[in-house]
């Protein structure tokens, strides 16, 4: 394997790396792009290359392995946020009221308290559509969430 495209990647966010794959994640075997160090689909197939018998890759012939590749997604781990329940503190009885039933609107009942108790962890757009919520409720500053995780993101 390959290990000087993943210089910037710590052993031990590797390892983490290769356990995390989702199945369903595609990779990209273009290792003469001029992304693929960073490119989190190329770093993963380098991975599956090496510990997987079987991965999916997109098709070779969509990939432009230029900088402006529509497939690209960076392999820096993102912050992740787990939970905001402590924003009830903060907050006044109707500003919280109103802050839930817009996030109850946004993602239903069971999702919302998936995620207030801090159960999937919250993408970063998902961290500003939370804090956007704040904003219309009347909250001026950001909250802190619950607790952070650095994480790669494979979805957004």
């Amino acid at each position: 394997m390959q290990r000087g495209s993943q210089k910037s990647l710590p052993l031990l966010m590797l390892k983490k790396l290769y356990t995390s794959v989702p199945a369903e994640f595609a990779t990209c075997l273009h290792s003469d792009c001029s992304k693929a160090a960073d490119c989190l689909r190329h770093v993963a197939y380098q991975l599956l290359l090496e510990e997987s018998s079987t991965f999916r890759i997109v098709n070779p012939k969509h990939c432009n392995p230029t900088n402006d590749c529509k497939h690209f997604r960076s392999a820096k781990p993102e912050r992740y946020a787990r939970g905001f329940i402590g924003f009830q503190e903060n907050m006044l009885p109707k500003q919280w009221l109103r802050f839930k039933s817009l996030l109850l609107q946004m993602y239903g009942r069971n999702t919302f308290y998936v995620r207030r108790r801090g159960d999937v962890a919250l993408s970063p757009k998902e961290q500003s559509a939370i804090l956007d919520a704040l904003h219309k409720v009347g909250i001026t500053e950001d909250f802190e969430f619950d607790a952070y995780v650095d994480a790669y993101n494979w979805y957004d």
